[in-house]
């Protein structure tokens, strides 16, 4: 071989990098992310977290929605027929939650629908939106009139009497402690239906207010329905 080739061979030969060092391709590119892919995880992140705050939103007016209708409800004593009980204007916490386990008791003070509408879960579930502590509180919204506040005087099954001289349930003259002391009770303006004595009906209630001389109750508007109890007074 001559030293022409010798010369051509070597200039053949792939030149090694300096100190030995593989190249490879420029660091700024090899970490470069694809750009649609990041802004497509940009997205579904943003996604995420919005649905995420909703269902929390939405869980939490759930929540509050049962326990404002079958827990715990705000409400303001409008009118005299509790006294002295109750005062106008005193609020009270009422709580469907005794009922929900239990039966409507005597003695107990509950506040009902005077309407006498059929009551359902879609009208629970408005009269919470509108009637509440926070509506009460910021808006000062007041509840309607046609909600009645009395004391359970017989329950389903027991026979009801009014006489002049007091008021009988199954033949016993009741002590009531709780009527205003300041009046005594008028009994002339009774139904002969309760002068003679009735029954109340299952799933019905017998009420009357405190204030006997001052109140719309059974002795006007009958008996009501344990389904028109929206709650049993819990304190005030």
């Amino acid at each position: 071989m001559n030293e022409t080739e010798e010369k051509r061979d070597e200039a053949t030969e792939p030149e090694e990098p300096a100190c030995g060092i593989p190249e490879e391709a420029p660091a700024e590119e090899a970490a470069q992310p694809d750009a649609p892919e990041k802004k497509h995880f940009i997205k579904n992140k943003v996604v995420r977290e919005i649905l995420s705050w909703l269902l929390t939103i939405v869980l939490a007016m759930l929540i509050a929605i049962i326990i404002n209708t079958y827990f715990f409800r705000i409400s303001r004593v409008s009118g005299h027929s509790m006294q002295q009980t109750f005062q106008n204007n005193d609020i009270v916490y009422i709580s469907r939650a005794p009922y929900l386990f239990g039966d409507v008791k005597r003695n107990d003070i509950v506040i009902f629908d005077s309407t006498f509408r059929e009551r359902n879960f879609l009208l629970e579930i408005r009269e919470a939106f509108q009637y509440n502590v926070i509506s009460y509180k910021l808006f000062n919204v007041e509840q309607p009139t046609n909600y009645y506040i009395k004391r359970v005087i017989a329950v389903g099954g027991d026979t009801i009497q009014i006489l002049e001289d007091g008021v009988y349930v199954n033949g016993t003259r009741l002590e009531e402690p709780y009527v205003n002391p300041e009046e005594t009770p008028k009994y002339t303006n009774v139904s002969e239906e309760l002068k003679n004595g009735t029954t109340v009906p299952e799933g019905t209630v017998f009420v009357m207010g405190d204030n006997r001389n001052h109140s719309t109750d059974s002795r006007v508007i009958g008996f009501v329905p344990e389904g028109d109890i929206i709650g049993k007074v819990i304190g005030g």
